[in-house]
């Protein structure tokens, strides 16, 4: 027991063994620039205090320390600028290791590749290192739960790539601060439960998670990011076991990169404001993209999505859809084809058939028939952009005959109406400019009507086209109508055998 010891110069317990309690409490070690208290290899029974007063000012080494019970720095002040305040790389606890009551560090905490059985509490710390790390804590594993929150603070960088946390994880209200760099690596991280940077969380910088697993939730809800000249949130080959959620206040300044990312339940944007959201190739249980205000930019390039929830208020300026797979819209409020045609629209790429057969296909699956084929017939009339000039005349020609074969009673309209005017034309033609091919008892009596759809219908024999020969204009008309009749007949038989290739 050492309460109220002070010191000037290095304290020494290297590879010292204690059997039972180490109590630093209130103890004052000065050593500026050196270190300050070597317990390299230090093995303790039971607990180690250092708090209500431990102050510090150099290196406290706890490296490969072995502590069977707690570490308790309650209220301790470390102070080593420029280097490690406290440097437990390898440390062993028992169980927690406890740093709050207005824990402060200037100079870099170390608690790479440490082991702690318990949890790991650093709730209402403060921790400066601006020129480094202010929590280097990569490959560490702690068997509970890992908390900086209720006010911790960090001028530096907080680093916790490849960790294993044994529970949650909690940064609610903290404030990360590094403004050039990252304010928090988290590459690889594991979570086995729920990971919470919630509720005032903010990070000045990139805050960096790639290729981390949560096994629960991620929330981000009322976090404020910021790192404008780079990636805000960047997490590439994310994995959220269930919801990830940046809403009610989120905001991010900086691009929200989620290449390849894996939420099993939904990830929610409803009320967030940011300006680049990236989930190329992601896959995710559900989408509620219904910001605050419409970003610039969303790239959703081959992601899967099983529930795609917008808003048509809020649709983004660039919209990247090709490649895009989702089961079903949840539309607020239910949009017409004709106003999900301007969403496809917003794709920079122009024209590209995937999306639209997507959003058929959705359609369908719903029961909107009429609606599948209007964005069918969108695609069609976009792509006819993408042609020739022969094959734009063509496609124009499809689309008025047929609807591109998706409404093939258009040529029942177009031959009704050619057949109504071919009957007048002959009518006032007979018998002026109708000459019978034989003697008159040798033909059948003129019907115009028959007459009209005889020279209409290439494949069929009504025995009037081959009695009577017309002449002047209804000679013309005859000609134009067994033009008429072979385009009709062509375009309608194509449809329906499937000869048209509409997709």
């Amino acid at each position: 027991m050492f309460r109220r010891f002070r010191a000037e110069g290095e304290v020494r317990l290297p590879a010292g063994h204690i059997g039972g309690r180490l109590y630093l409490d209130t103890a004052t070690l000065k050593n500026p620039g050196g270190r300050v208290l070597n317990a390299n290899r230090l093995t303790v029974g039971q607990d180690l205090y250092l708090r209500r007063g431990f102050t510090a000012e150099g290196e406290v080494d706890l490296r490969g320390a072995h502590i069977g019970g707690t570490i308790d720095f309650s209220g301790a002040s470390l102070a080593n600028p420029s280097g490690s305040a406290l440097d437990a790389g390898g440390l062993r606890v028992g169980q927690d290791v406890s740093c709050t009551e207005g824990f402060t560090a200037h100079g870099r905490v170390g608690l790479h590749s440490a082991d702690i059985g318990g949890r790991l509490d650093f709730r209402g710390a403060t921790l400066t290192n601006p020129e480094g790390d202010a929590l280097l804590a990569d490959a560490i594993s702690v068997h509970h739960s890992m908390f900086c929150f209720d006010g911790f603070t960090a001028l530096g960088r907080v680093s916790v790539g490849g960790a294993h946390i044994g529970g949650r994880l909690s940064f609610t209200s903290a404030t990360l601060t590094n403004p050039d760099g990252l304010a928090m690596y988290a590459d690889g991280l594991t979570v086995d439960q729920d990971m919470s940077c919630s509720d005032g969380f903010a990070a000045q910088g990139e805050v960096r998670m790639v290729g981390a697993h949560i096994g629960g939730t991620l929330d981000f809800d009322a976090a404020a990011l910021t790192n404008p000249d780079g990636f805000a949130l960047a997490a590439q080959r994310l994995t959220v076991d269930q919801d990830m959620s940046l809403r009610e206040g989120f905001t991010a300044h900086g691009k929200v990169h989620l290449l390849l990312a894996h939420i099993g339940g939904q990830l929610n944007l409803f009320g967030a404001t940011l300006t680049d959201l990236d989930l190329e190739v992601a896959q995710l249980g559900a989408l509620w993209l219904r910001p605050a205000a419409p970003p610039s930019r969303v790239n959703l390039t081959n992601a899967k999505i099983g529930l795609l929830a917008d808003d048509q208020a809020t649709w983004p300026k660039e919209l990247r859809l090709d490649g895009l797979i989702y089961d079903a819209l949840a539309e607020r409020p239910v949009l017409s084809a004709s106003q999900r045609l301007g969403w496809l629209r917003r794709n920079p790429r122009g024209y590209s058939p995937q999306p639209y057969e997507q959003l058929a296909a959705v359609y369908r699956r719903s029961g909107r028939e009429e609606d599948a084929r209007r964005i069918a017939i969108a695609k069609q009339q976009q792509r006819r952009r993408e042609l020739s000039w022969p094959g734009r005349l063509w496609s124009l020609l499809l689309g008025a005959l047929v609807g591109h074969g998706y409404r093939t009673w258009y040529a029942a309209g177009w031959l009704l109406g050619w057949l109504a005017v071919g009957t007048l034309v002959y009518h006032h033609a007979y018998p002026t400019h109708m000459r019978p091919a034989m003697p008159d008892d040798q033909v059948p009596a003129f019907q115009p009507v028959i007459y009209a759809l005889d020279v209409l219908l290439p494949v069929v024999d009504l025995d009037q086209q081959a009695h009577w020969i017309p002449q002047g204009t209804a000679l013309w008309w005859t000609w134009a109508s067994i033009l008429v009749g072979w385009i009709l007949t062509t375009a309608v038989v194509a449809a329906l055998t499937g000869l048209l290739q509409r997709d």
